[in-house]
């Protein structure tokens, strides 16, 4: 990007293009298209204001592994993290356009520059070589804010403090510190470290040793001779011996963290924001544990039973899932509710039903209440109409018929995924006041749900008080939603926006088929919604739902516990509920998306630990589940 038509700003286009093209040479690489905005300035009264000169290079390349890498956040493996500088113009030290420069309201006269293109090559090349012998346990590259920033970076990402210690090389503090010349920070295991070192030596890349990772979480246990307490960790940063920045970890992220806290606070549910800051000081980190062996799966007959995914105008969700379901034994059919409506497809053939995530009616709110239009009356002078996907299951003649006669079939199973989620509540497949769920009770899905709720799930509820209908009432209106078959509905996340993230979710004793045998397991799932807020029509509704074992997803905190807390539960949902399932367990709903975590590859972090555990990925077990029930089901 350049403002190419102003005098003189051509020629330093040229100049920078040349210089491109001399560099891609000497490394080898091709240059295949361009895309270029030449107009990069404007006038405003008298004055020309203009962009400064930008050349952007994206550079693509085959991966032959993509689980052959490492990600920036300190791993300490074993306790013996080593941490290893590969200066990339050894002995330069400019501060010209860093961040540094910046903050002083500076620019500089001398920047950062590719001298030797060739130790550039090398030292790629080197890394790699590395990262396929899984040498290196973690890596970031020096870039905005330097070698100290690359270094916080790493020690933030981690949860994990760094004792650093810096030659001068000649160098004032802040040039060694904050100088953006090219490079690499990478940690690997004590036993490695000087393989690594030959390494790039043999590639005539210089690689230092400069500290070691010391320290976890807000207070850290160091195995040293003995274990011991030590103090929260921290960051030690010691040029030629003289300490110049000695901070613990928390408070420095704090720092870090403040301005865009402050922007969040613009942007989301302002208690929500403050959760999040508060809660990083006392972060270690996700709480994962395994209680099944995933490689052991259950038998599915050699005919594969059939699977309908349903999708609707929006849905983003049907590949993965169609991926999810085959892999587990089903035979899967892309079914689209205009199948449906229209007649040419039935569900007769179908041992089980998906309805996937996505952006149904553009995700407006509520967008899982369906297209069909019905008028519907919530009190004697309120009246609305909506259109949504459950209102074109509800009232669309044949769709409907179709929905009712495979519900009440026995050999049949369903799972709604976000939207889906959403539908089946609306529905009232799972969060109905039903009986049926009486062989889990109080004793099997957990004390605190049963002291909670003072009562078995089973037991139908009471006459609802008026002011629990008065408020039941004000919550639809509230959100134009139409009246549900169940005791549920979901509605906008607490934080007021959409979340995606990578969160833990515990599985709780339930009588969910989908779920066997995965009780007391806890799994990282990827979460992405606006509306994943669940709104119960009473607080005995509430009590009745989790006592009796329907609610068997829960969002977890760093201790395993549900929780409430943003954003490790990213909606608000009360007691963590992340899911719900019908007392005969056939039906389960969640708004997680376990269907993009069923490769190992899908999990963007785990544990050290537990990673072997991927192979196949735990969340592989919830299909292949369904799919040995429906090859037994008799229908």
């Amino acid at each position: 990007m350049w403002a190419a038509k102003l005098p003189g700003e051509g020629a330093l286009l040229w100049d920078a293009c040349v210089a491109m093209c001399e560099v891609m040479g000497q490394l080898g690489v091709a240059v295949d298209g361009g895309k270029d905005s030449l107009s990069m300035a404007a006038r405003v009264g008298h004055d020309t204001v203009k962009a400064p000169g930008a050349l952007v290079i994206s550079a693509y390349a085959v991966c032959p592994d993509i689980t052959a890498t490492v990600t920036p956040d300190l791993e300490d493996p074993d306790g013996t993290g080593v941490l290893l500088w590969v200066p990339l113009s050894p002995g330069r030290h400019r501060l010209g356009g860093s961040a540094l420069a910046q903050c002083y309201g500076q620019l500089g006269d001398c920047s950062p520059d590719l001298e030797q293109p060739e130790l550039f090559a090398a030292c790629f090349n080197a890394t790699q070589e590395l990262l396929q012998d899984r040498l290196l346990t973690a890596g970031h590259d020096v870039s905005d804010g330097g070698l100290v920033s690359c270094l916080l970076e790493m020690a933030f990402a981690g949860n994990r403090g760094v004792e650093v210690e810096l030659p001068s090389q000649g160098a004032a503090d802040l040039e060694l510190l904050f100088s953006e010349e090219l490079g690499l920070v990478l940690e690997a295991p004590r036993r490695h470290a000087d393989a690594v070192c030959r390494r790039y030596a043999d590639a005539g890349a210089p690689c230092h040793r400069v500290g070691r990772t010391r320290g976890f979480g807000p207070e850290a246990e160091v195995r040293r001779r003995t274990l011991r307490r030590a103090a929260a960790a921290g960051v030690s940063v010691r040029v030629d011996g003289r300490e110049v920045l000695r901070e613990p970890l928390p408070r420095l992220r704090a720092l870090w963290e403040d301005t865009s806290f402050q922007l969040e606070r613009l942007q989301a549910n302002e208690a929500c924001v403050r959760q999040e800051e508060e809660g990083l000081a006392r972060r270690t980190q996700p709480y994962f544990k395994l209680t099944f062996d995933p490689s052991d799966a259950p038998s599915v007959s050699q005919l594969r039973p059939r699977v309908a995914v349903v999708r609707e105008e929006g849905s983003n969700g049907d590949r993965e899932m169609s991926v999810s379901l085959h892999m587990a034994g089903f035979e899967v059919w892309d079914v689209n509710m205009q199948d449906l409506c229209s007649g040419s497809t039935t569900l007769e053939s179908f041992k089980a039903v998906v309805f996937v995530g996505g952006f149904s009616y553009a995700d407006v709110l509520g967008s899982a209440k369906g297209k069909s239009t019905h008028t519907y009356t919530h009190t004697k002078t309120h009246t609305h109409t909506k259109t949504s996907w459950a209102a074109t299951v509800a009232y669309n003649p044949r769709a409907k018929a179709e929905f009712d006669r495979f519900r009440r079939r026995a050999d049949t199973l369903s799972l709604g995924v976000c939207n889906g989620c959403q539908l089946l509540a609306l529905l009232g497949w799972v969060g109905a006041d039903e009986v049926g769920a009486d062989e889990v009770g109080a004793d099997e899905v957990g004390a605190d749900d049963a002291a909670a709720a003072g009562k078995k799930g089973t037991e139908r509820s009471a006459p609802q008080p008026a002011a629990d209908v008065k408020r039941w009432t004000k919550t639809l209106l509230l959100f134009s939603l139409p009246p549900p078959e169940g005791d549920v509905v979901l509605t906008h996340n607490e934080s007021g926006r959409f979340e995606s993230r990578f969160v833990s979710v515990g599985i709780r004793e339930s009588p969910s088929v989908w779920l066997r045998g995965m009780q007391g397991s806890a799994l990282g799932v990827w979460v992405a919604h606006g509306e994943g807020l669940m709104r119960f029509r009473s607080p005995s509704a509430e009590d009745r739902i989790l006592s009796g074992g329907l609610a068997p997803l829960r969002y977890l905190d760093d201790e395993g516990e549900p929780t409430e807390e943003y954003p490790l539960n990213p909606n608000g949902s009360p007691r963590g509920v992340a899911g719900l399932c019908s007392g005969d367990g056939r039906h389960l709903a969640m708004m997680p998306h376990p269907e993009r975590c069923t490769l190992g590859w899908q999990w963007p972090w785990a544990p050290r630990d537990f990673r072997p555990s991927l192979t196949p990925s735990p969340w592989l077990r919830m299909f292949q589940n369904a799919a040995a029930w429906c090859s037994s089901a008799e229908g």
